[in-house]
């Protein structure tokens, strides 16, 4: 079979208007996964197509469709067994002879307990001197590390007990008047830029300096680039110049610039244990953001904001590509003046109207 990667239409319905088409890989993720897409169309895709397909955006509304609509039938369903089983109840307690159960609602998480005090005293550091300074030294260090570890306990435990309980979701919340804002999708907050309204102050102020006034508060030393965040600065030191924490791992030698991508790569690839569960369709995951962005296809739960227009998403990676349209990054063609707004359009394109100018190299980047 000839490959796809040459085809810049819609999978599903053929559409060849390139600037409503999205790649499938952006399109699926923990909500809508390439094994739902395949169940909804009826159509088996191969792993080129996975790779290379795109969908047109109203086949994307039309999948999304779907998945609310298979989300409340999951959701019912529990509803439904927990109705059933305090029927069967009932009829128990009346064939005993006793009051019958009176029906109530599934049950929500009993909050967290309260923390109680800590009972494991610390041992104090040895009075023995005849070890000389240097055993003094040693000795006092273990003891200021534990101090600084009780310490650290106790803040914790302070912090917990100062959460409170979401009733709606079951988290345990330090702000539960901003978290509510998740459910219930209010934005109080105005910029006077552009007049986007978010849900968080904090958000919003960063918005206004990275978007609107381009405030730069870190500059690299070395090549002078400037950057908006923190976060951002560290991160160019460590991809660009090689400096700052690099994660190795142990197993296989790789090293990894994020903490975040050496521990995924650490669960993905040395470990099987996922130990995350969904109590709903009882799907395993490997971390608890994996799981919790996943519990968001059997809710209409949309926290994910875009800072420039009112679309909200269910994962950061769909917020992330949709604000691409709204920052003007386009990816320009190498060998024509035609511009793409994806990368994976780009090089589709690239294959399929210049396959005789694509150099070894291009040819590695477009695949």
């Amino acid at each position: 079979m000839a490959s796809s990667a040459g085809l810049i239409i819609c999978r599903y319905c053929l559409s060849q208007q390139e600037d409503k088409l999205i790649p499938l890989q952006i399109v699926t993720d923990a909500v809508l996964t390439v094994q739902d897409v395949e169940e909804i169309t009826g159509v088996q895709l191969s792993e080129d197509e996975r790779q290379t397909c795109m969908v047109c955006d109203e086949c994307d509304d039309k999948l999304n469709t779907w998945i609310t609509f298979r989300t409340d039938c999951q959701q019912n369903n529990v509803r439904y067994r927990g109705l059933l089983v305090q029927l069967a109840a009932s009829a128990s307690t009346e064939d005993a002879g006793g009051e019958p159960a009176t029906p109530h609602s599934p049950p929500t998480e009993p909050p967290t307990e309260t923390p109680g005090t800590d009972t494991e005293s610390i041992q104090p550091g040895s009075d023995d001197n005849s070890s000389g300074n240097e055993m003094e030294t040693t000795s006092g260090t273990k003891e200021e590390k534990r101090q600084l570890a009780a310490k650290r306990k106790a803040a914790r435990r302070r912090d917990a007990a100062k959460k409170k309980l979401c009733v709606t979701c079951g988290a345990m919340v330090m702000d539960l008047k901003q978290h509510e804002r998740v459910h219930t999708k209010e934005t109080p907050f105005e910029c006077t830029h552009c007049g986007v309204r978010m849900s968080n102050s904090s958000n919003l102020l960063r918005h206004i300096d990275a978007i609107h006034l381009k405030r730069i508060i870190r500059t690299c030393q070395i090549c002078g680039q400037g950057f908006t965040s923190h976060f951002s600065h560290r991160s160019h030191m460590r991809s660009q110049h090689r400096i700052g924490n690099l994660y190795e791992c142990q197993l296989c030698k790789k090293t990894f610039i994020h903490h975040s991508a050496f521990r995924k790569h650490k669960l993905h690839l040395h470990t099987n244990d996922r130990k995350h569960v969904c109590t709903v369709c009882g799907t395993r995951w490997y971390t608890r953001n994996a799981l919790v962005s996943h519990q968001r296809s059997h809710t209409s739960e949309q926290p994910f904001a875009c800072s420039l227009c009112p679309r909200r998403f269910k994962t950061r990676y769909g917020r992330a590509s949709h604000e691409l349209t709204h920052s003007g990054v386009e990816f320009p063609c190498r060998h024509c003046e035609r511009t793409f707004r994806f990368k994976t359009v780009r090089n589709a394109h690239e294959r399929k109207a210049h396959p005789a100018d694509l150099t070894q190299p291009d040819q590695a980047a477009a695949n």
